[in-house]
């Protein structure tokens, strides 16, 4: 970090580590997480990354905000999950950051994954120059097609759910079949072999497209063959004796007769409202309160698990590297002959020994502590806060299932009010 393109380095700051000894540390955390995870070796054996964010010469900006959205940009990059440096260099015509982070994170000792990261890291500082008013260069970009939108707009397979809506909204509308066959010519389908005598297999031809059979269409009830449509249409029609019913039972009827896009989100939305106990609609707000409850409880549980375990992780690497390069510092101790070149050799080894050495003077370490101890609590603890995150990710993913279930029913309720509801004839 060379000062005079720092203002002194005035303009360099470091996260979870000291800039000046942002080596040691980065190799501390390597250290820790090769005893914990195992060898990295195989996914890359470079230390740090290297980014550099740079602003327009025109922009109207401190090098002391350029350091803040530096650091911001970092915060939000990397999560709080991995150390690095930022200097903030202003010797040359525009200002610009060059952050450094650690390969490895000190969080959960993963291995930072740099494939297509690219865009993401330009999002996020496009994002807070937009929110600082400054220039965003706009490249133009050829918005990439994917598979799934491509195959269709080749083989056109789209029309194959409108057409089974077609036949679906027949079905539940027609009293007999002959009043079904009038309802989808209506609607711009053709019939194939309408009656037995026709052929073996009804099938139905929506605009341009080929004919299609029954049996290869699928419905609410199974697929549109003649006889299931046959069957649904007398099952649609048949008098049903009146009886209480219960909250489930009459979003269950409202449900029936939907489009068949949105057969699947009822279908999901029913199954959640019978596994969270819900009799009446108030009962939505009170389950996602008591997810939104539980999820508070256990970040905080996870805080201080995480609060603590850092702890133990800062022990654990430092004595970790004292251990690891005290032999070294012992032979260079003995060498009477050739201790120059010893050292020299092993430079790296002995100034990351001496770093682990002055850290446990400063924290009043003991050197004999168990370092195998420290790591199986730590291992013991990391595995606490990672069932915890289940258990976050699984109440979230309720709260939200309750939620989009909530709005289904508003919604059927909505469609029932705007909508006469006809009753079944027999």
């Amino acid at each position: 970090m060379n000062p005079s393109k720092t203002e002194g380095q005035l303009l360099v700051s470091g996260y979870n580590c000291d800039p000046q000894t942002a080596y040691f540390d980065f190799e501390l955390t390597n250290t820790m997480a090769r005893t914990i995870k195992g060898d990295y070796s195989k996914s890359g054996c470079n230390i740090a990354h290297h980014i550099v964010q740079s602003f327009a010469p025109y922009d109207k900006i401190t090098p002391e905000q350029a350091h803040a959205i530096g650091k911001e940009f970092a915060d939000r990059f990397l999560q709080g999950r991995y150390e690095y440096v930022i200097a903030t260099h202003v010797d040359k015509g525009h200002i610009h950051n060059h952050i450094i982070f650690n390969a490895v994170s000190f969080y959960d000792y993963k291995k930072f994954r740099n494939y297509k990261v690219a865009a993401k890291a330009r999002e996020i500082s496009d994002r807070l120059c937009v929110e600082n008013g400054l220039y965003v260069p706009q490249f133009k970009r050829q918005k990439a097609v994917k598979h799934h939108e491509w195959s269709q707009r080749k083989n056109g397979t789209s029309w194959v759910a409108q057409l089974e809506e077609i036949l679906n909204k027949a079905v539940t509308q027609a009293h007999n079949f002959s009043e079904f066959c009038e309802l989808v010519r209506s609607m711009n389908v053709e019939i194939g072999n309408p009656t037995p005598d026709d052929g073996k297999h009804i099938k139905f031809k929506y605009q341009d497209h080929r004919f299609c059979r029954g049996y290869n269409l699928k419905g609410p009830f199974g697929d549109f063959s003649r006889d299931n449509i046959i069957a649904a249409i007398d099952e649609n029609n048949r008098e049903k004796p009146l009886v209480k019913k219960s909250y489930l039972e009459k979003l269950e009827e409202m449900s029936y007769g939907q489009e068949l896009r949105q057969v699947k989100k009822l279908a999901q939305s029913l199954r959640t409202i019978r596994a969270v106990g819900i009799e009446q609609e108030s009962d939505f707000t009170e389950r996602v309160r008591k997810c939104d409850d539980k999820i508070e409880i256990l970040q905080q549980d996870i805080s201080k698990l995480e609060q603590k375990n850092a702890e133990y992780k800062k022990v654990a690497r430092i004595l970790i590297t004292y251990n690891k390069n005290l032999p070294i510092k012992q032979e260079a101790d003995k060498k009477l002959f050739g201790k120059r070149a010893f050292v020299q050799l092993h430079q790296t080894e002995l100034e990351a020994f001496e770093y682990a050495e002055r850290e446990i003077t400063r924290l009043g370490l003991s050197k004999t502590i168990d370092t195998d101890k420290v790591i199986e609590k730590i291992k013991q603890q990391d595995e606490e806060i990672r069932q915890l995150h289940l258990q976050v990710k699984a109440a979230a993913k309720l709260a939200a299932e309750i939620q989009s279930a909530h709005e289904v029913v508003k919604e059927l309720n909505d469609r029932k009010t705007d909508t006469a509801i006809e009753p079944h004839r027999s």
